[in-house]
């Protein structure tokens, strides 16, 4: 939810809880000077007190409604975050999945296809968990716990092109070049 969305709801909760104070303010006088008058009209103070009933129940109507309001808006505000949540996740997959194919394309992967499936799609289902991408787009060849790959000769880091030519050698993935 936005910033914004949500300072909106909660200076509608602070004005309806101010109101609410005034209302058991002007309820609390009302009340006093109802006492009062019952010593003076008795008959008329049992009318009153009849409405000062009906207004109290018209009162908590209102507050059970409001409480269904703001649990209708919460959960549709969580489900909202989640699908934005779902959306980016979905985002940064297949930007990865793209700058994956760019680097298979510029390594000399084969292009075609055949039932729907192209090669890049067959290496990328073995060896897409062995690349994280970056902020700045890049990729990088992680391990199972997620740490960069290095090269053992020269302790740097296994860059994305040479990882996926290095299949070029594999007996079964190198038909994919």
């Amino acid at each position: 939810m936005p910033r914004s969305e949500a300072e909106n709801l909660l200076k509608a909760l602070k004005a309806e809880r101010d109101a609410r104070k005034q209302y058991e303010r002007e309820l609390k006088e009302t009340k006093t000077n109802l006492e009062r008058f019952a010593e003076i009209n008795p008959e008329e103070y049992t009318k009153l007190q009849a409405e000062a009933a009906e207004a109290a129940r018209i009162q908590s109507q209102f507050g059970e409604q409001r409480e269904l309001i703001e649990q209708k808006y919460s959960r549709q505000a969580e489900e909202a975050a989640n699908e934005a949540t779902a959306a980016k996740k979905a985002l940064a997959e297949y930007q990865k999945k793209y700058a994956l194919e760019k680097v298979f394309f510029a390594a000399g992967g084969r292009t075609d296809s055949a039932d729907g499936v192209s090669f890049f799609d067959m290496l990328s289902n073995q060896v897409g968990g062995s690349f994280r991408q970056e902020v700045d787009g890049s990729l990088t060849v992680v391990d199972s716990g997620g740490d960069p790959v290095l090269d053992p000769e020269s302790g740097k880091r296994i860059s994305a092109q040479d990882f996926i030519a290095s299949y070029k050698v594999h007996p079964v993935y190198g038909t994919f070049f």
